[in-house]
Order: structure tokens, then sequence, then C-alpha cells
């Protein structure tokens, strides 16, 4: 229900304690389990435990007269989707960690000790717990690392030595997500953790978006900014299982072209995209299959013709745009009839624009020069800006005392793919 209360909050449908209370009786989860489950006084205390948790850590405001005001660091909270539990969990290592001196694997570990981590399934069989599981490998790993002092590490331990099942399974991810951004063979991996390939990626998927959450809380509470990156990066390598070199390599967008192939490219010096590019046919069939080698997959037409214009064609196969394929497939669920008289822009020609890119929103020149010509369609064209403003972007219009330049534009809360594409 935590995550609910934020919610609310963040969003800022409901005001104080009494409204949340109103608001979550009402709902359908609430009249038709919650409401069976729980009295008055339940509602109650859990209501103002949650407040009390998120004003004590900073996601929450309370005013004199008890009116709750969501702070930036609690929208960014809500906005990722994490537990209550988890946010306090990550602020509290962001508060005590030296920035300058986490590692990976630290954060792995403190990734899979999360609340949110615990539904990320991985079988963990009889012969795996115990003296017989995880509990040398860890540490070997953190003696290797030198880091037996870090409270991440000491909190896994209880005070007999022994892990219990639900840390142990926490540890086995840990460590299996190690090998999984290492140069390790896939094969050898799923050997040694008895999981598929399917099953550790769609660990590293939900690894990713504890990991990029991390980086969001690291964020808002000014951690360095190196640091920062570095952990955001270790989210896209969880997703691709590859390691800091092999990053570029998992950008490139070709079918087939996985963390195998991308280690072995990288085994011989290929660790660019450019790299790649200028390798001869010849020497990509050595080193990929080769329908990897001889093919250049594109999205349009456009692409393809953009490749036949350089002698490639040949080589070139339009395999489709997902996206586009996303927009045909909803297209049929916009409501555009709804959306303009939402925004009171049913009398005059109007435009909608997002503005949420780091490099856009992140300093001050960009994000003037970009609103400053927001304002200049608006005048040359005489017609209406409609502008979502995600949490952080308003948060950057006040840290760099740039509101006067949103006047005239219609500035509303983010929107969902349907809303914005109606």
């Amino acid at each position: 229900m935590d995550r609910h209360i934020l919610n609310l909050v963040a969003s800022e449908i409901c005001r104080d304690a009494g409204e949340i209370k109103t608001f979550l009786k009402s709902t359908f989860t609430g009249r038709t389990l919650w409401n069976t489950e729980m009295t008055d006084a339940d509602y109650d205390k859990v209501i103002e435990e949650t407040i009390a948790l998120s004003v004590k850590w900073g996601l929450i405001e309370k005013t004199a007269k008890d009116r709750l005001i969501p702070t930036p660091l609690g929208k960014n909270t809500a906005a990722k989707g994490i537990a209550l539990e988890t946010a306090v969990f990550f602020l509290e290592f962001l508060n005590n960690a030296d920035p300058r001196n986490v590692s990976d694997f630290e954060i792995l570990m403190l990734l899979a000790m999360s609340h949110d981590a615990i539904p990320v399934y991985i079988p963990l069989k009889r012969n795996e717990r115990g003296q017989g599981g995880y509990l040398y490998e860890l540490k070997q790993a953190i003696h290797d690392s030198m880091e037996e002092t870090k409270p991440v590490f000491e909190s896994v331990w209880k005070i007999s030595g022994m892990l219990s099942q639900e840390k142990e399974r926490a540890v086995k991810k840990a460590l299996m997500m190690n090998r999984w951004i290492s140069n390790a063979e896939t094969k050898e991996i799923e050997n040694s953790y008895e999981v598929f390939s399917g099953a550790i990626k769609r660990v590293g998927e939900d690894f990713s978006w504890l990991a990029e959450t991390l980086a969001s809380l690291a964020k808002e509470i000014r951690w360095d900014q190196r640091v920062i990156v570095r952990i955001s990066n270790l989210s896209q390598r969880l997703v691709y299982g590859v390691t800091e070199k092999g990053l570029a390599l998992s950008q490139i967008r070709l079918r087939g072209l996985g963390r195998t192939y991308i280690n072995r490219l990288i085994a011989e010096g290929y660790d660019t995209p450019e790299a790649v590019a200028e390798l001869p046919v010849e020497e990509l069939e050595r080193l990929l299959p080769k329908h990897l080698a001889e093919r250049l997959y594109c999205c349009s037409e456009l692409a393809r013709k953009n490749l036949e214009a350089e002698g490639l064609g040949a080589r070139a196969e339009v395999v489709g745009d997902v996206m586009y394929d996303l927009f045909l497939a909803l297209r049929p669920l916009f409501r555009p009839e709804e959306m303009g008289p939402r925004f009171g822009v049913t009398h005059r020609p109007y435009v909608l624009a997002t503005l949420h890119r780091d490099f856009n929103v992140d300093a001050r020149a960009p994000l003037a020069e970009i609103l400053k010509g927001f304002g200049a369609l608006r005048e040359a064209y005489d017609l209406d800006v409609v502008l979502p403003v995600h949490p952080r972007t308003r948060q950057r219009l006040k840290d760099f005392a740039l509101e006067e330049l949103t006047a005239g534009l219609l500035l509303v809360e983010p929107l969902g793919y349907l809303e914005l594409m109606g």
C-alpha cells in the first residue's frame, strides 16, 4: 500500500492523510479487498507510518497544518515505481557510502538485497544452500575486491555466519549478475548457476530497472556525476550482459549480435561501432556468423536508400521499425477528440512538445535556448505550445530560474503514451 500512498501524494491527488484514506477506501481494491481486511484504525496506522517514513527520508514534506507536499526526491521515487522499503534501503546506502569507492559488485549486492528484487525469481536447489551453496564464492569475491568492511556485505551475514534462504537467493543473483556483465561465456554461467540464459537475461533486465532507479536517486541527492553515469552504464550493461567495453557495441541494433559475439569482437580489439563498420566482410565472417556479417539491417526504406547510395544496397535489408509498429498497433486507442478539450486548445492550432533528455534539461544554456525557441514558435505562427513537464525538468526550471521563459506555454503533467499520441 505504501506505493499507492506515495503516488497519491506525488501526483498531488491527495494533500493530507484523510484524503488518502478516503481515496484508498473508494478504489476497486479498497472496496473488494482492503475494506474487508482492515479497520479504520488499520488504515490510519499504515498511512501515518508511511507518511512518517517518507518525511524522515525527504520524500514528503509536512506543513504545520499537516498538509503533505511531495519533494523532487519523492516524485522521482514514485515515478520509478519502487516500494518505499526499497527507496529507504537505497537512500540509506547513498547517504553513507563513499561515491569514490563504490564497486559494481557492491551495487549488484545492494540491488539483490532490496525489497523489489525479492520477486525476481531464480531457482535455488537444496544442494545450493548452506555450506554447499554460494558462501565460499561470495567470501572469495569480497576478499578479491578487498571490500570485507563494506556495510552492504556485512549486512548479508547472520550472527551464525550462515545465510537465510532469502539471502542465499539474493547472493546467487548478485554473483550471477557479476558474471553476466563480465566476459564469461554464457554457457559457463548457465552451468555454474543452473539457470538458463533466458532467465539470466530476465534477471538482468529487472536489475537494470533497479540500477537506473539507484542512479536517479543518486542524482537527486547530488552524488558525483561521474559515478551516476557509471551506475547508469551498469544499468545498460545488465540488459545486454556486457563489459564496460562492450557497452558501445551493444547499442548496434543488429539482430543476433548478442554478448557472445560482442565479447569476441572486443577480444580481437574491435570495441567501437566505428571499428566494426570499417572491417571488411571477410574479417566479419571470421568473427561473426555469416548472416550477421553480410547483412545490414535498417528500419526504413529511406535508410536502405542511404546504404544504396554508399554502394551497400545489396547487403541492406529493411526489417521494420518497432516504434512505428507500436504506433500502428495502438492507433485505434488514441483519442484526439478528448485531448484538445482537456487542455483547452480546441479553437486554434497547437503543437505538442516534449523536453526531458538530460543533455537538454540538465544545463541552463540548452534549456533556455529551447524554451526561447518555443516562445518564438508560438509568436511567429500564433499557436499554442503544449509542454508535458517531467518532474526533473520542472525542478531544473526552478534551479536555473527559467520559469519566466515558460510564460505563454501550456505546461501540463507528464502524459502516458496513449495520451501523448492522442
